[in-house]
C-alpha cells in the first residue's frame, strides 16, 4: 500500500511539473507578454534557484521564482491556488501570488535552460513562511514521501 502511495505522491508532482512548464511555455509564446516580461518569475527572469535567495533572506526580486499570479490572471493556469505543491512565502516582497492552503513543499523555479524545476523546502523556525537558500534541498527534484 505505501509503495502505491508513493508513486501517486510522484505523480502528482510531475504532474505538477508539466502544467507550469506547458503555462510558462504559452506565456513566453504569447506576443503581448513579452512587452512586460520575458518569464513569469518574480524578477522577469530565468536562472539558477540560488538567485534572488539568501540565507535568512527571503524572496528577491531578481529571482528565477515563478509568480504563479501572473499565470493565473493571465488565464495560463486555473486560479493563484492550482498547484498544490507550490510553496510561497507569506511575504509580499517575494510577490509570488499563490494561495494554495495548506502551502505545498517545493519552490517552482524556471532554470537557466527555460525548464520548470521543482526543489523540495522546509521551513525553518527562524524566518517562518519565508522561503530562504537555508531552508532548501541540496538538487531539484521530488523527495520521496513528500507531496504536497
Amino acid at each position: 500500500m505505501t509503495g502505491y502511495l508513493r508513486s501517486g505522491e510522484t505523480r502528482a508532482f510531475e504532474i505538477d511539473q508539466r502544467l507550469l512548464q506547458a503555462a510558462v511555455d504559452s506565456w513566453r509564446t504569447d506576443v503581448a507578454n513579452r512587452a512586460t516580461s520575458t518569464w513569469p518569475t518574480v524578477g522577469g527572469i530565468q536562472g539558477p534557484l540560488a538567485d534572488g535567495l539568501a540565507n535568512g533572506v527571503d524572496i528577491g526580486t531578481d529571482s528565477s521564482v515563478i509568480k504563479i499570479s501572473l499565470l493565473s490572471t493571465a488565464g495560463y493556469i486555473v486560479g493563484a491556488d492550482g498547484v498544490k505543491s507550490f510553496a510561497y512565502s507569506t511575504s509580499p516582497s517575494s510577490g509570488t501570488g499563490a494561495t494554495n492552503s495548506p502551502v505545498g513543499s517545493y519552490v517552482w523555479y524556471v532554470d537557466s535552460s527555460g525548464f520548470v524545476k521543482g526543489r523540495y523546502w522546509t521551513d525553518s523556525t527562524t524566518n517562518v513562511g519565508r522561503i530562504d537558500a537555508g531552508e532548501l534541498a541540496v538538487s531539484d527534484g521530488f523527495e520521496s514521501g513528500v507531496y504536497p
